[in-house]
């Protein structure tokens, strides 16, 4: 097989960064005038979101021999790339670029989820904040058997983190990820300022469900994984 020379690898990861400039829509002149005002702002987001897929093209090129070109003939990896750019250009996070990378990377080489599921993913990297992700790595990391409160794992979560959290917050990101079925809370006792007032009854072989990730939250993770 041919190895693409540099220059194409550049010219090839310009071409689909561009396309995906282009295919983002700009509504009316007022716009237009309002964004000459962050020029430099958004040329520099543009610059670090063309080197993270240089450096992926680069990558699959020498790693996987992916040829670039086969890259940009892809529909459904231009679909996605599409979609990651109008992201990492509203983005200055680094995790989050990050993350978009991982996600492109596993894209370009077949290594994704079903289709539905992996752009699913991609809105959750646009909505999420830094905690979402923080937490839900915490969460597969550092499963608590038994019986937890919400109380024992912020704790823990601060620890992890070497920062006080806001605990309606933390309890707000919690029940972020179990409604989009991320993680399970099973019988994890609420925060005390939001526990109800009936007492949870427990018989001698109640096996309390533990507080865990999902395996679509383990897939999740997984795509937005970095090295592969």
């Amino acid at each position: 097989m041919q190895i693409p020379r540099e220059e194409t690898v550049k010219e090839v990861a310009v071409a689909l960064v561009k396309g995906a400039l282009q295919a983002t829509p700009l509504v009316g002149g007022l716009l237009a005038e309002v964004m000459n005002l962050f020029v430099n702002p958004a040329e520099k987001r543009t610059e670090r979101w063309l080197a993270e897929v240089l450096s992926t093209i680069e990558k699959l090129q020498k790693e996987l021999r992916v040829v670039p070109e086969v890259l940009q003939n892809d529909e459904r990896f231009i679909s996605f790339l599409y979609q990651a750019t109008q992201i990492a250009l509203r983005n200055h996070r680094v995790e989050k670029i990050r993350a978009l990378r991982n996600a492109l990377e596993a894209t370009a080489i077949g290594n994704m989820p079903e289709e539905d599921i992996a752009f699913q993913f991609l809105k959750f990297i646009d909505e999420f904040s830094l905690m979402h992700l923080r937490l839900l790595d915490f969460i597969n990391k550092h499963a608590m058997q038994g019986r937890v409160t919400l109380e024992q794992v912020l704790s823990q979560f601060e620890i992890y983190l070497g920062a006080s959290i806001e605990r309606a917050h933390f309890r707000a990101v919690i029940k972020d990820l179990e409604l989009r079925s991320l993680i399970l809370a099973g019988d994890v006792q609420d925060l005390p300022e939001f526990a109800t007032q009936q007492n949870a009854v427990f018989t001698d072989d109640f096996e309390p469900k533990p507080l865990c990730v999902t395996s679509l939250g383990q897939s999740f993770l997984e795509f937005i994984a970095e090295g592969r």
